[in-house]
């Protein structure tokens, strides 16, 4: 053992670049620093031993074991510790790569996959259109077509045959009650009537006569005189004479009567609406027999070709009245004084008022109608018997029938339905009974429940128990417009109305075309669908439908 302090091998500056770059590939175990004044020596003294010229340094024939178990253990580590390094890297790619290239390819393939699925479900489900049905109004207005007729109309025949001696009123003439209308020559008529009386004369006299024998033989009887038999006798004659005198007197008032009809006079006041006679023309109980010519057949060949028999005919035209079939579904709603409005297309403007006079209270069991008389005051004679008219009856009904577009109906199995679509958007057919027909809407009875949702314009191709995608549409938007008041109103071609959607007023059909596609004046333009369809990303519309917010507003010629 040495006597003085142990000294540690000097380091060549060679062998110090050498050590530091052994040390700086070798990874550390995190306690000593490169700097380490005993770790470098120690790496030093591993790669380089020292020499026999060193102070306490082991003998040449003992090697450093120590310094070579080390370096062996060292390298296997290195390698290792790239390995994984290496591996953690390549990882690291394959993620990078499946995030950033397959992933988003395969969401897209899955996109492209579910939106053509949902563009071929949407081609095997049909689009329709729908509407909630509503009831009509409470109040319903029932308009009936009518004749007017005359209250009181007459034609007046001749009782007695004779001549037309003359006549006094002429056509449309008003008369009264007992007014002298035409007189009749009828002398053998005269000569009967004289005959009768001499005839009643002559029984007169048979039966004083009668009478006074009569008496004489009562008194003959009396003081027995004569017989029972012979008093009877006389009994009979005079009872034959009273009978003869009666009869007398009955065949000159008949005749009286007769002679009577020659005077043609007026049954009521009125107005003569037909006058057939002109003076010289025969006539009989009957009617004319010579067939004269009518007041006006000469301007109306109607009148001429008919051969007319009666003399005149007399109306009544203060009060006119119209006969009325009321169908069997309002009949018991119609009762006597229930009021009704007349309006003839004539007298624009003008509303007669009415009342229900009378009806048959009985249904025509072939035309299944009430039979109704309609009075109406015609104070003014501006009513003409014969004018067409239409009479409106205004009532409320306890419950209203639904209210369904016209073109929601279809006939398919012999009777009237409607395709209603249920909750789970299912088409089912429903039979209806249809009540008023408004044209452009239908009135149902039965058949519908409320809010049920109605196919609008259903195709042939749809079918019962059919899965469908709903479009709603409303009132306005349905075919035929609105029915308010349960009458309906035609739309008026061309009018500018604010559309309750925008606010904006719509261009008429004569406004010009503001893109390519739509319709030019005159034509109808295509209905344009902006609610998509299945698959569509956000349920934008297709390009060829642009909508009107993004479509180029059409500008005036010679405007910026």
């Amino acid at each position: 053992m040495a006597d003085g302090p142990e000294e540690r091998p000097g380091v060549q500056p060679d062998d110090l670049t050498t050590m530091l770059a052994a040390q700086a590939l070798t990874p550390g175990d995190g306690k000593r620093g490169a700097g380490d004044p005993a770790q470098t020596g120690q790496s030093a003294r591993e790669k380089h031993p020292p020499g026999p010229e060193a102070g306490n340094s082991l003998p040449a024939s003992q090697p450093n074991h120590g310094s070579a178990s080390s370096s062996a253990h060292e390298a296997p580590a290195l390698s290792r510790r790239g390995i994984v390094i290496g591996a953690i890297v390549l990882v690291a790619a394959l993620l990078v790569f499946l995030l950033v290239g397959i992933l988003p390819a395969r969401a897209r393939t899955h996109q492209l996959a579910q939106r053509s699925h949902d563009a071929a479900l949407a081609d095997s489900i049909p689009l329709v259109g729908v509407q909630r049905v509503s009831r009509a109004a409470a109040g319903s207005d029932l308009m009936l077509p009518g004749t007017l007729q005359s209250n009181h109309e007459t034609p007046l025949y001749a009782r007695a045959s004779g001549y037309i001696s003359h006549w006094y009123t002429d056509l449309g003439q008003r008369v009264h009650r007992g007014e002298l209308l035409a007189t009749i020559d009828a002398p053998d008529l005269d000569q009967q009537l004289s005959q009768a009386r001499q005839q009643a004369a002559n029984a007169n006299a048979t039966l004083q006569l009668n009478r006074v024998n009569l008496d004489r033989w009562k008194i003959l009887y009396h003081d027995s005189t004569v017989t029972k038999q012979e008093l009877d006798t006389f009994q009979s004659n005079y009872d034959a004479s009273v009978a003869s005198v009666a009869a007398a007197d009955d065949n000159v008032h008949r005749l009286e009567s007769l002679v009577s009809y020659e005077r043609i006079t007026a049954p009521f006041d009125g107005v003569i609406t037909e006058r057939n006679v002109e003076d010289g023309v025969f006539i009989t109980s009957a009617g004319t027999t010579t067939t004269p010519q009518a007041a006006g057949a000469g301007g109306n060949t109607l009148i001429g070709n008919s051969p007319a028999t009666e003399l005149f005919r007399v109306a009544r035209t203060d009060t006119v009245r119209v006969y009325l079939g009321i169908p069997q579904a309002y009949g018991p709603a119609i009762h006597v004084g229930l009021p009704a409005a007349l309006e003839v297309q004539e007298l624009p403007g003008r509303t007669f008022v009415g009342r229900v006079a009378r009806t048959a209270n009985s249904v025509d069991a072939s035309s299944r109608t009430l039979l109704t008389e309609v009075d109406v005051v015609n104070a003014d004679g501006s009513l003409l018997p014969g004018m067409y008219a239409e009479i409106h009856f205004r009532f409320q009904r306890a419950a209203p029938p639904m209210l369904i577009p016209a073109t929601a109906m279809i006939f398919r199995t012999g009777s009237a339905q409607a395709a209603i679509v249920s909750a789970d958007s299912v088409v089912h057919f429903h039979n209806l009974r249809i009540g008023r027909d408004y044209g452009s809407s239908l009135e149902v009875d039965s058949g519908l429940a409320d809010s049920a949702s109605v196919v609008t314009q259903p195709s042939d191709d749809l079918r019962d128990g059919e899965h469908v995608h709903v479009r709603p549409e409303s009132e306005s938007e349905a075919p035929g417009g609105q029915s308010p008041g349960g009458r309906p109103e035609n739309p008026v071609i061309g009018t500018q109305t604010d559309s309750p959607a925008t606010g904006q007023v719509p261009p008429t059909r004569s406004a010009p075309a503001k893109a390519s596609g739509t319709a030019t004046p005159g034509q109808r333009p295509s209905p344009q669908f902006r609610e998509g369809f299945p698959g569509s990303p956000n349920n934008e519309a297709p390009a060829s439908a642009p909508s009107p917010a993004s479509a180029p507003a059409a500008h005036p010629p010679g405007s910026a």
